[in-house]
């Protein structure tokens, strides 16, 4: 699998710009990734990927408007809801969804999440990030998002 791209897709509109506390759960609880996959298939070969793309990052920028802090970052106790934005990243493959589902467990699902280089500071890692990869006749599209 080739990764094409990376880009931080902002809400469709403005927040706030205000900071929501963390509660007392989230503070006790370790930090972790929270992941979620999808696995698509279609019977349409003419639907470009550059077409899936525009429509998936129009669509995460529109959600992001209705879940704003997802598009923030967190400082300390409480989560800056700055319109940072969400990590997108794009990837693309000749391999079948079938043979890429061959073998599969929970340890070579990890190359399908998205990841990200880690910075020096938590405050500069975004809250959510999303993959998605184009195949012949199939889509697979997910995300992770830290749990503070």
């Amino acid at each position: 699998m080739e990764e094409v791209e990376r880009e931080v897709i902002k809400s469709a509109t403005p927040s706030t710009n205000d900071c929501l506390q963390l509660s007392l759960l989230d503070l006790m609880n370790s930090p972790a990734n929270v992941p979620v996959i999808f696995f698509y298939e279609t019977d349409d070969e003419d639907i470009a990927p550059e077409i899936i793309s525009a429509k998936l990052k129009s669509s995460l920028s529109q959600t992001l408007s209705r879940f704003y802090p997802l598009a923030g970052r967190r400082e300390g106790i409480t989560i800056s809801c700055n319109d940072e934005g969400a990590v997108f990243t794009e990837a693309r493959t000749d391999l079948l969804l079938c043979d890429l589902m061959k073998d599969v467990n929970s340890n070579s699902l990890e190359r399908f999440y998205p990841t990200m280089a880690l910075v020096d500071s938590p405050t500069e890692w975004p809250l959510l990030r999303v993959k998605w990869r184009s195949q012949s006749l199939s889509l697979i599209a997910s995300a992770t998002q830290p749990h503070c």
